[in-house]
């Protein structure tokens, strides 16, 4: 469920970045970000938005801050926005008048790229990538023609997301052998962001009725060196398939979701197959620990009194659930603390880029993707003017 909120993480974020990256370098790059992707706030207030500031004001821990949205956004007739929603106005799924349309990558980047040429191959999934004599090879599978391709192409860029990236890279070192001299960083600096849900089941304060956006309104604080983000999700649980015990109250409950710029530092290990990290909340026990007691503060101003924190598992479970998994191919500014420079290029093997949240040398404690982007705007510059000629064997 991408949420669609463009949160720019705080100036100090970067100063974990090598030199070349800073937070005014940035600044362009998050402002070319918002104006592609027409980021703004609502312009309205929502039955939910009222809901998270009444338990925001009974629990006294903060305000609400209103994210910038990547949707376009029209209200029904006779609603001006900005006007404020009253209860008949409210809008539902079944109201077909209210209309929220997400600035995804088919209405923006993509019709672009492939006004420039670009070709998309839907159902295509890469499995191995190495060197060739003019650059690299890309070998993938074509799911809807069930046959494997290869290509070759002077410059690669690897944007499989995190996951995806990191078993690309491991694969081509630890398995095909083809890309042996991968730094030894690759796996470390691995982050969940500090992602923590909250399910609240019952209470008195909660909205009958939901908007579309999924979040928009949060506590956005600043926690000793930490930043600390929770919102409340704003569609209704019985939307989700809860267990048969909790359906029948799912109607009147909010999913709170957290996320921190913890300290924890994973390492992702790779035996051939899967992906593995060990680490789990203890390893930062104080992110979680002040994510949880917002949640909980929060679930008092909701009417609830025993809510049930770091879903799925519970409160004493060790074990993590994240939707943000970052780092692991970290940017460094050597191969000894990172698997690319600050262009995206992976170091020892010229012609090959990562652009994606695998990069992330720290969790931002913000919703990743707005930083994501801004560094493929400015890493995408350097790409273009690469020179395939600088290629060498590998």
């Amino acid at each position: 469920m991408y949420t669609d909120m463009q949160v720019r993480p705080p100036d100090a974020y970067f100063a974990g970045f090598p030199p070349e990256i800073n937070a005014a370098d940035m600044r362009p790059h998050f402002d070319a970000v918002r104006q592609m992707l027409g980021a703004a706030p609502v312009p309205d207030q929502f039955p939910g938005d009222r809901a998270f500031e009444n338990a925001l004001a009974m629990s006294g821990i903060g305000v609400a801050s209103y994210p910038d949205l990547a949707l376009e956004f029209s209200a029904p007739p006779g609603i001006s926005p900005g006007a404020g929603l009253g209860a008949s106005d409210q809008p539902t799924d079944q109201d077909s008048s209210w209309m929220f349309t997400r600035s995804t990558l088919d209405r923006n980047y993509l019709p672009l790229a492939i006004g420039c040429g670009a070709e998309l191959r839907a159902l295509s999934e890469v499995t191995a990538i190495g060197p060739h004599a003019r650059g690299w090879q890309v070998r993938y599978r074509d799911h809807r023609a069930k046959r494997t391709f290869i290509e070759s192409t002077t410059r690669l860029v690897i944007a499989a997301g995190t996951f995806g990236t990191l078993r690309l890279l491991f694969a081509g070192r630890d398995k095909h052998r083809t890309l042996p001299r991968l730094s030894r960083s690759l796996g470390s600096r691995f982050s969940p962001n500090g992602d923590m849900a909250t399910l609240l089941i019952g209470g008195s304060n909660h909205s009958e009725i939901q908007p579309k956006p999924t979040v928009t309104a949060l506590l956005h604080r600043n926690i000793a060196d930490h930043t600390a983000i929770t919102g409340a999700f704003g569609i209704p649980l019985n939307q989700f398939n809860f267990p048969s015990l909790i359906a029948p109250t799912a109607g009147r409950g909010t999913i709170l979701f957290g996320m921190g710029s913890g300290k924890l530092s994973a390492t992702v290990t790779f035996d051939g197959q899967e992906l593995h990290i060990r680490e789990g909340r203890d390893d930062d026990a104080q992110i979680y620990h002040e994510l949880e007691n917002d949640a909980v503060s929060l679930a008092r101003g909701y009417g609830v009194r025993h809510p049930f924190v770091n879903a799925p598992f519970g409160a004493r479970s060790d074990r993590l659930l994240t939707v943000h998994p970052l780092g692991g191919a970290p940017i460094g500014t050597t191969p000894l603390d990172g698997v690319v420079d600050h262009t995206g290029a992976v170091f020892g093997h010229s012609g090959l880029f990562v652009v994606d949240g695998s990069t992330f040398p720290y969790a931002p404690g913000t919703p990743p993707s707005m930083t994501i982007a801004a560094l493929a705007e400015r890493q995408s510059s350097f790409i273009a003017s690469y020179e395939p000629t600088q290629h060498k064997e590998q």
